[in-house]
């Protein structure tokens, strides 16, 4: 028995088509599907792969919903810092502090990103909570060697 289509019914096919069409899968820059619910998985791929407009968006979202995932508040202060967004980075990185306390990752992501913003004094007393925690940690050796090298302390950079 072949299928009737009247002109009602055939208006609401079309509107559902339309429907259809209009909410596609978003895609990323490289063509890959953006699923509707993001995860931090999925957002600390994105960091990795160098998408960090994507990784913001996914790590927000993962920290909505989660806010005790101090991987992704750390994936995403590392992707707001890539994305000029250093207040934001700060921030997520003093989350990371409140979940994990010792973290020297946290206030190394502090000292950079206050770094950038040329607060090279606030920068070095994130570094020296770090170096009070691990005191060969390198990365901290590293930037306080680039805040001695802009001050023109070349002996204590070197040093560092």
């Amino acid at each position: 028995m072949p299928y009737n289509l009247t002109s009602s019914k055939l208006a609401l096919l079309a509107c559902a088509c339309l429907l259809v069409a209009g909410t596609r899968t978003p895609v990323s820059s490289q063509g890959q599907p953006i699923p509707a619910s993001v995860d931090a998985k999925y957002g600390i791929e994105l960091y990795q792969s160098g998408n960090y407009a994507g990784a913001v968006k996914a790590l927000r979202d993962a920290t909505k919903k989660d806010k005790s995932n101090a991987d992704a508040w750390y994936f995403l202060g590392l992707a707001l810092v890539r994305s000029g967004k250093q207040n934001d980075a700060r921030k997520a990185f003093e989350a990371l502090l409140r979940l994990r306390p010792n973290s020297v990752a946290a206030n190394n992501g502090i000292a950079y990103a206050l770094l950038t913003q040329g607060k090279a004094f606030e920068a070095v007393r994130a570094l020296e909570t770090s170096l009070k925690l691990d005191p060969g940690n390198a990365e901290a050796h590293s930037l306080r060697g680039t805040i001695y090298l802009r001050f023109g302390s070349f002996k204590e950079s070197l040093a560092e």
